[in-house]
């Protein structure tokens, strides 16, 4: 079963072995210091990134991975989800794709976990507009390899919950394992293609998606499905999707496999272009058991995501 950390080429199976990953990566990355503890970031190279949360010198607290992909989406952040108990740990809520020209005006709302949260949200006076390169890590997806086998697809099934969302590895993330359970899916979007102010509330979703009939899921729609800009009901509290899930489809613009140098796992890496933003994916390469993703096909799935501060503010915006 694929995890966060499968998902760049490293299998945690049990607790004893995400431990050990974090011992590993603590040991061999490069220390970041901020005034309420460490972060250490070891990047072993083809991108994959582990993130390690360290207090008092040398107290573990987390452990993140994350991607450092290519994709680049201006963000207005309106909101901070904190945890008391982990002061390193910090989640950002807002809208993506916003412009330099029109600021609060967004694509769709975003919520993602930054490894890195303290260096970059200390103090900072929200609302308040930031580059991001965003990395979606893959729980289960479904690859088509052009837009008619998607409408073909579409068109012969309900749109249901396809993917099963019961916890797939909960010792991979104990606190907020990557995808919880659903009882049943209360939103889609109708091709998003009208944007949402970023200051006014999330746009209305449909309610009980059995009964929306004919509609289904364009082959470029985001959906959230946990935390603030997420909707699902009878779903008990601790195993609910985390903050940082979605639901998505979009199209592939760039695909390459990578064999993660430190554990000879393969994963791939992937650009998906979801209507006017781009988003770096990361699935490990056994979820492509009959056919691989190529550039022009379609992929939808599950996934959770992580960003980090684009911190070079020259570096162009791709669109």
């Amino acid at each position: 079963m694929a995890s966060h950390y499968s998902d760049i080429g490293f299998s945690t199976a049990t607790q004893d072995e995400i431990l050990q990953l974090a011992i590993r990566a603590a040991e061999s990355g490069s220390r970041l210091s901020t005034s309420l503890g460490d972060y250490i970031v070891w990047s072993p190279g083809e991108g994959a990134e582990l993130w390690v949360h360290v207090v008092n010198d040398d107290e573990i607290m987390q452990l993140h991975p994350h991607y450092a992909g290519t994709s680049r989406m201006l963000c207005c952040i309106t909101g901070m989800l904190l945890d008391p108990e982990y002061p390193l740990e910090g989640s950002i809520s807002g809208w993506a794709g916003v412009t330099p020209a029109q600021p609060d005006i967004g694509i769709y709302p975003l919520t993602a976990n930054i490894p890195d949260f303290r260096r970059h949200f200390h103090d900072v006076v929200l609302p308040v507009v930031m580059p991001l390169q965003v990395t979606a890590f893959a729980q289960q997806v479904i690859f088509f390899l052009s837009d008619e086998a998607y409408a073909t697809f579409q068109a012969t099934s309900r749109l249901q919950p396809r993917f099963n969302l019961l916890p797939p590895d909960a010792s991979a993330k104990p606190r907020n394992a990557l995808f919880g359970w659903l009882g049943k899916l209360l939103a889609v979007f109708q091709g998003m293609r009208k944007k949402s102010t970023a200051f006014d509330t999330p746009p209305v979703f449909i309610d009980e998606l059995p009964q929306c009939g004919e509609l289904r899921l364009a082959a470029e729609s985001y959906v959230p499905i946990g935390g603030p800009n997420g909707f699902f009901t009878d779903a008990p509290s601790d195993v609910t999707p985390a903050a940082e899930s979605v639901l998505m489809s979009g199209h592939i613009r760039a695909s390459q496999r990578h064999t993660n140098p430190e554990t000879g796992a393969d994963f791939y890496a992937m650009t998906l272009c979801v209507q006017e933003g781009t988003f770096d994916v990361v699935a490990d390469a056994q979820l492509f058991t009959e056919t691989i993703p190529v550039p022009g096909g379609v992929l939808q799935g599950t996934f959770w995501l992580s960003a980090r501060v684009v911190e070079d503010p020259g570096e162009e915006l791709s669109a």
